[in-house]
């Protein structure tokens, strides 16, 4: 008696390479998604880490200096602290003190005893007034240790320990490191430029921009410090796991399919033995034990395979990664705690969609399981029918509700994507059902042009459709993928690059993070103004509350106040700013507005509760690009400045944007919540992670085409092969033996470009259905289209071009012996 283990594994020795591909398939997948997953892992910890390694734990610091305005130290302290997102705070001062050994000045460090100040300058022991902490440099040069006294200024102190040089820590790599009394003590403070900041730890979850404009109003000129990522990388990053989370489902999905299609061609191989087992007394539990031990045992090396590829080459793929995603990120150990988790779910995942066909198989009895290996007919099609056009209406009408939606609902993107989604899966559902149909209506125009082995390769392919329906719709769901994903991505990208241009009136902008911001927006204006003498500065106001006055009624509108002389406005006279202001086309289109009539202009009042009638303005101007209001008028035109009007933006046209961003990055410290952005700066960002995303996409692609062919080239290499009786009865009628290759290459072909052409229309569709949620013109990447499609026929053609010369050349008569299995 055997046991079902080694039944199972008979079964594995009987079909090597079947499981070998499986293993392959599934080792790609995973070893591809666990080297995504570990990267962002380690980028967002990297990250982390070299912001901790800059900054500490602390958030925000308030810096003033010895030659700046005096303040009150002790009451800025306390409100300070007594700030609501305040959770910790700590006092450092920094100078130069005189260090005797080295016979010069050394950066130097005041903290207290405190984790916050441990943090920003890593060190772990408590200093008093004979103690001394120096960098390792330092020490190294000066020949010191641990426990060695050194004189600095007027004093011995005890060297407690050395850390290493802090990035960041200023522009002296040496530095020593003192009490907060004993650096405030130094003689040499007298002539020395000294530094006072106080780092503070927010709460969890406190917004810092806005906790540093609370803190501004102790005094306006104070530098107040933000520590924080760019906003380019935080949002990189988020997108960029969004991303990767999105391909590791299509991995998994289309790894699946032929994970499937291989294990059905297993069972395939496998159900006659089954019968006869379930003929000779073997239970539907023992058949279920077989079929489960096979998967999961395809699955489980699959998934440690790749797991351990993916680990096997950390050390190379991380750096590379990292260079690509401009993050300073060394080789790294292999992240298993990610890594095992991730691994787990994708054999999970893979399992799951294994189990149907095993289930199937173990439920049947004997006489349908010889059934089920010679139907050609699919099971249940009048369901599958029904199914795929009630998915097809539905599909319809959800796109017929997006498409009439309001643009800016949540439901018209959520209606387009759900009716993108089930018409791609009615397809999907219909597709192998009509299939037959349309190669016989093909039958004769192919022979008419093809000659009849062409003719005679499609006759022979209907009985094998519903066995290799999967295989087509692998090949089409890999085309899918790749059409629907470089036509996102590159239509994102020339959407994003067209939105930078239109934001960018002149290449460098100011924006106030916060709306109802503080700045005063004039002087802020000067200020850069004096700083760029003759160049084109003007500001720009928060959107206000108006109303207009015309024939017989009144309407709502929105202004901003912006220097209308600094626009440069189509077809437009010039502009008198105290009483014209410009309107958009749509406002003008919709009241019926002229150039040159006269309205009476009024502003809603909070404190009054109602509409305040302030002036007659004229429309000087009516503008085709003005967008998110609905006029524009002049900070000369003073009446019409409220509590609504305060900054926004502060527009500055300049050839060298570089030198203008770094000229302007200090403006930042007296108004935290400025944003500083350049035109060339944003456009290189978006080119930055299109490269990314494009990367990625393609690897992923690689991986999928690599992996479909080896189950497509698998699965078909077996259908062929079991057709050899047929090939031996085609060479008795005259067929020669390249006239099989022929046959052979021909049907392979056919797979190939039925799925390709299939899955180039169901992906240029769902393209066109999600672009509805934003419409405009797609942007197609033909050469990836036709590289993808080239490979995948190359590979066929490459592979069966000697399978088909091989058994074109055999024996007729051992041929016709063999079994269709």
């Amino acid at each position: 008696m055997k046991s079902l283990n080694d039944i199972a594994f008979r079964f594995f020795r009987a079909n090597p390479f079947i499981v070998f591909t499986s293993f392959v398939s599934i080792a790609i997948a995973v070893s591809l998604i666990v080297t995504l997953s570990v990267f962002s892992s380690n980028a967002k910890q990297s990250l982390q880490d070299e912001m901790k390694a800059l900054f500490g734990e602390q958030d925000v610091a308030i810096v003033y200096d010895s030659e700046g305005p005096a303040y009150d130290e002790e009451a800025l302290f306390h409100f300070a602290a007594a700030h609501p997102g305040t959770e910790e705070i700590s006092e450092v001062f920094v100078t130069r003190a005189f260090v005797v050994p080295l016979g010069g000045n050394v950066y130097t460090v005041g903290m207290e005893n405190d984790d916050l100040a441990r943090s920003r300058y890593n060190t772990t022991v408590d200093l008093d007034a004979n103690s001394v902490v120096m960098s390792e440099q330092l020490a190294r040069s000066l020949q010191l240790e641990i426990g060695d006294e050194v004189e600095i200024e007027n004093g011995r102190f005890t060297l407690v320990e050395i850390i290493k040089n802090i990035e960041g820590a200023g522009m002296v790599p040496d530095m020593v490191i003192f009490s907060l009394e004993t650096a405030k003590s130094f003689p040499s403070n007298e002539y020395e430029l000294t530094t006072t900041a106080l780092m503070i730890k927010a709460v969890p979850g406190t917004d810092v921009v806005s906790m540093a404009v609370d803190l501004q109003k102790f005094d306006d000129r104070l530098r107040i410090d933000v520590m924080e990522q760019e906003e380019f990388v935080k949002q990189n990053m988020e997108s960029l796991t969004v991303f990767i989370g999105v391909m590791a489902v299509l991995i998994l999905l289309v790894t699946s399919m032929m994970v499937i299609s291989n294990f059905d061609l297993l069972l395939y191989k496998n159900r006659n033995q089954f019968a006869i087992m379930r003929a000779m007394g073997a239970r539907t539990k023992q058949i279920a034990n077989i079929v489960l031990i096979q998967s999961t045992v395809i699955n489980s090396a699959g998934t440690l395979i790749g797991l351990l590829l993916a680990a096997g080459g950390n050390q190379l793929i991380q750096p590379l990664f990292g260079r690509l995603f401009s993050i300073e990120m060394a080789a790294t150990t292999f992240a298993w705690q990610v890594a095992i988790p991730v691994a787990l779910i994708c054999a999970i995942v893979i399992q799951g969609f294994l189990t149907i066909p095993a289930y199937k198989a173990s439920k049947a009895l004997p006489i349908q399981l010889f059934e089920e290996n010679e139907k050609i007919d699919f099971a249940h099609s009048s369901k599958r029918r029904n199914w795929g056009l009630l998915l097809a209406a539905i599909s319809i009408l959800a796109i017929i509700i997006g498409f009439v939606s309001p643009d800016g609902e949540g439901g018209k993107a959520l209606a387009l994507l759900v009716g993108g989604l089930l018409c791609i899966v009615s397809l999907f559902l219909l597709l192998p059902l009509y299939m037959a149909p349309l190669l016989r209506a093909l039958i004769p125009v192919v022979q008419k042009v093809f000659g009849k082995e062409a003719a005679v390769a499609i006759q022979t392919m209907v009985p094998q459709i519903r066995k290799n329906t999967l295989v087509i719709l692998s090949i089409s769901l890999v085309m899918t993928i790749t059409v629907f994903g470089s036509v996102l991505l590159n239509t994102i990208q020339q959407n994003g690059l067209t939105y930078i241009h239109k934001q960018f009136p002149t290449s460098v902008v100011l924006k106030s993070r916060i709306w109802d911001s503080e700045i005063p927006t004039l002087e802020l204006q000067k200020k850069v103004e004096e700083q760029f003498p003759g160049g084109k500065v003007y500001a720009s106001s928060d959107a206000a509350p108006g109303e207009i006055q015309l024939t017989g009624k009144e309407a709502e509108f929105g202004y901003i106040l912006t220097d209308l002389t600094a626009l440069d406005l189509e077809n437009s006279k010039e502009i008198e700013p105290t009483s014209e202001m410009v309107v958009s086309k749509e406002f003008a289109k919709e009241h019926d507005l002229q150039v040159g009539d006269s309205y009476r202009i009024g502003v809603y009042s909070n404190t009054t509760m109602q509409v305040e009638w302030i002036d007659q303005m004229v429309v000087g101007a009516i503008s085709t690009t003005m967008s998110g209001v609905d006029a524009m008028m002049d900070w000369k035109a003073t009446q019409f400045w409220n509590e609504f009007t305060t900054f926004n933006s502060l527009y500055i046209d300049t050839d060298d944007e570089a030198e203008v961003l770094n000229a302007v990055e200090p403006l930042k410290q007296q108004y935290p919540e400025l944003q500083l952005f350049g035109h060339q700066k944003s456009i290189d960002e978006a080119n930055t992670m299109f490269l990314q995303r494009w990367s990625i996409f393609l690897m992923v692609l690689a991986a999928l085409v690599l992996s479909v062919m080896t189950g497509v080239c698998n699965t078909l290499i077996n259908t062929i092969y079991s057709k050899r009786k047929e090939f031996a009865v085609l060479r008795t009628i005259g067929v020669r033996p390249g006239g099989v290759g022929k046959v052979i290459l021909t049907q392979v072909i056919l797979y190939v470009v039925i799925g390709l052409c299939f899955g180039a229309i169901c992906g240029f569709l769902l393209s066109w259905i999600i672009l509805l949620i934003d419409p405009g013109k797609l942007y197609v990447n033909a050469p990836l289209l036709w590289s993808v499609a080239a490979a995948m026929v190359i590979i066929s053609v490459a592979l069966f071009v000697p399978i088909g010369r091989k058994l074109g050349n055999r024996k007729i008569s051992v041929e016709v012996l063999q079994d269709n299995k």
